[in-house]
Parts: C-alpha cells; sequence; structure tokens
C-alpha cells in the first residue's frame, strides 16, 4: 500500500490525497526519492529536491516515492 502526498505550490506544501495499490512494473510513481525516510514530510522533501514537484508516497516503512505529476494516481 503506498500513501501518496501531493506537492503543491513553488515552496512546498503538502496534501494527503489517499492510500493506493502499487505495482512492481509500471511503479504507481516511478521515482525513487529515498530508501532511508522517517516521515511523509521528509519524503515530500526528498522528491522537492530531487525536482519531482508533483506527487510524493511512502511505502514499506521507509520508502519514497515521487513523480513529476500531480493528482490522484493507481488504484484507491
Amino acid at each position: 500500500m503506498l500513501r501518496i502526498l501531493s506537492l503543491i505550490n513553488k515552496r512546498f506544501s503538502t496534501t494527503a490525497i489517499g492510500c493506493y495499490v502499487d505495482t512492481a512494473s509500471p511503479r504507481t510513481l516511478p521515482d525513487l526519492g529515498s530508501s532511508n525516510i522517517t516521515s511523509l514530510e521528509d519524503c515530500a522533501q526528498a522528491c522537492h529536491d530531487a525536482g519531482d514537484l508533483g506527487t510524493a508516497g511512502a511505502e514499506n516503512g521507509d520508502e519514497c516515492w515521487c513523480s513529476g505529476q500531480a493528482g490522484g494516481v493507481g488504484v484507491t
């Protein structure tokens, strides 16, 4: 289960948009932002710092996945 945040504005702010089912191929969020996060906010920051300004998601407790596209993704 992938917990998703939407990244908004130039200086990021976050909005939780829900939990989604993820698949290994293709990934719901394609870019690995970090494999050592401790919070959703850390994930949002890692994606923002990497230039992915659309969507951030945490999975498996410490994985952070990112996308440059904003909005809902995957299957709820």
